[in-house]
């Protein structure tokens, strides 16, 4: 295995005057995910999902940064997963008997209570990773 070549492609630049589209749209609420290469792939709407518009958008602003050029979910597969994550989420809260409406009411005993409520295995792992890079 050679080392000398490894992550030494060089990148086209962007023609003068360019700017990135905007992954998140005007309501907050729906979320474009650009591959790295261009192109779309995948877009994700958080209007759809159960809890109150600001949480969602809240969620929606921290996923859209997560999948942005700077985060770490840079696959279609990894946004996903975030996305689900996100969604069981919101669900579970919105289903509580006083359900949060700003993400600043996410404390950290609903964390808690969330995690226990949780089965044991993969997936509920792989939900708690995904969401605690979400969460301050």
């Amino acid at each position: 295995m050679g080392s000398g070549r490894r992550h030494r492609r060089i990148a086209e630049l962007p023609e003068i005057g360019w700017v990135r589209t905007a992954s998140l749209d005007e309501s907050g609420l729906h979320v474009t995910v650009y591959g790295e290469a261009g192109g779309i792939e995948a877009r994700y709407d958080f209007s759809k999902l159960e809890c109150g518009v600001q949480l969602r958008r809240s969620f929606a602003t921290a996923f859209d940064s997560q999948s942005g050029p700077n985060g770490t979910w840079r696959s279609k597969g990894s946004c996903t997963a975030g996305f689900i994550a996100i969604r069981a989420f919101l669900s579970w809260m919105s289903a509580q008997e006083f359900p949060p409406q700003t993400a600043s009411q996410v404390s950290p005993r609903l964390w808690i209570q969330w995690r226990l409520s949780m089965p044991i295995g993969n997936s509920s792992r792989s939900k708690l990773l995904a969401l605690r890079t979400l969460l301050p």
